[in-house]
């Protein structure tokens, strides 16, 4: 990935990733921050300052990001990112991001596709069985070896643990999600809370235009 200089007509300094680079966008209140989509559903972010590597945030999707918008109506403190299926998250716009919440089939009424859902799972019924307690003549209560409590091991270090692919709720029968989609922030001029933004997404397969309200409290 090269940045370029409009001044001198040429590359100011290029960026290497181990993994392809899928979509873009400069975020941060001082857009100080590039968030590139990296691999099968990573991001990394690039520092403009310093012009380095910040943060690889791995398996930030289940599947390859396909668009990232930085929410310019609440100053660029946050970025919205889309994944090949559908699901957008909202991730706080530092150097090291936080996902601060999911929104799963963007595209998709729940309440229209409710009746094709699979019913949810039975819990299963746990049956405890309390073992009766036996004692000695004497009245002490008898342990068996296999029961008999085990001896403490010393605290293990704690290990960071490594990062899981997420799996994202699919609805049955939503929109089918395509690398064609779009999403943008809308520039809305009326009364609006200055909590809230508005996300447009289309949907190229279905030909389907979504507009969403989104709230940060």
């Amino acid at each position: 990935m090269k940045v370029w200089d409009k001044h001198l007509q040429g590359t100011a300094y290029t960026f290497e990733s181990h993994e392809p680079l899928t979509a873009m966008e400069v975020t941060g209140e001082r857009k100080d921050f590039l968030i590139a989509g990296l691999g099968a559903g990573n991001f990394v972010v690039y520092g403009l300052g310093m012009k380095n590597q910040l943060e690889i945030f791995n398996w930030a999707h289940c599947e390859p990001i396909t668009r990232i918008v930085s929410l310019e109506k609440l100053k660029n403190k946050y970025f919205a990112t889309r994944c090949g299926e559908g699901h957008v998250h909202i991730w706080s716009s530092t150097n090291h991001p936080d996902r601060l919440f999911p929104l799963y089939n963007f595209d998709a009424d729940e309440v229209a596709l409710a009746p094709l859902q699979p019913p949810p799972p039975v819990p299963e019924v746990v049956v405890v069985v309390e073992k009766k307690k036996v004692f000695d003549d004497d009245g002490n209560e008898v342990i068996d070896e296999e029961e008999a409590p085990e001896e403490e091991e010393a605290p293990k270090k704690k290990v960071k643990p490594e990062p899981v692919k997420p799996i994202g709720p699919k609805l049955v029968g939503a929109p089918v999600p395509s690398v064609q989609d779009t999403m943008i922030e809308l520039k809305w001029k009326h009364v609006i809370q200055s909590s809230s933004t508005i996300l447009c997404m289309s949907n190229f397969t279905e030909r389907l235009t979504i507009i969403g309200m989104v709230e940060l409290k």
